[in-house]
């Protein structure tokens, strides 16, 4: 429901991380490619981005919703985990997480079932690039695919378990 992706973008607008604005967005793969090809000029990073998914009504202004937010940070494929630890874990993505925990546990139109100590999350360094894809130009070679979101990306992954939201509240 895109009334979600406006609403968690109003939620979380004023959100800066070492002294930089947050961005937020939403949609699918295809919109998150297109939204970062059209933003190369600005600041794109660091990065929220609301997963659209299946949402289900529980009353007249209130939905529900399974759903993911994935933090993004610009990284380099040639980063060791240590040194992106430093770089991007420490930086911007722990602290970013810890912001949107605190923002969406305050916010009286948003109810996480599962957030007792904080929401479930994976991280996933140099998100989207895989090196046992099959090339297709020759058969059973491998080849070093490009990351999903077109540039080197960092990710924390958190996984929205029953989100209870009234985004017509919000926006």
């Amino acid at each position: 429901m895109i009334e979600i992706g406006e609403a968690l973008k109003e939620i979380f607008k004023d959100i800066t991380i070492d002294g930089i604005a947050v961005t937020t967005h939403y949609g699918d793969q295809k919109e998150l490619n297109a939204w970062v090809i059209s933003h190369k000029s600005t600041q794109t990073f660091p990065l929220i981005w609301y997963v659209l998914n299946k949402t289900t009504p529980i009353s007249k202004d209130e939905f529900e919703v399974n759903s993911q937010l994935i933090l993004f940070a610009l990284s380099d494929v040639n980063m060791m985990n240590s040194e992106r630890y430093d770089k991007n874990y420490k930086t911007y993505l722990t602290p970013l997480y810890n912001e949107v925990n605190k923002v969406l546990s305050k916010n009286k139109f948003v109810n996480i079932k599962e957030n007792r100590f904080g929401l479930p999350f994976a991280d996933e360094p140099n998100y989207g690039i895989k090196d046992t894809d099959l090339n297709f130009q020759g058969l059973n070679q491998k080849s070093k695919q490009k990351g999903i979101t077109i540039q080197v990306v960092d990710a924390r992954i958190i996984f929205l378990n029953n989100l209870g939201i009234r985004p017509n509240c919000i926006i």
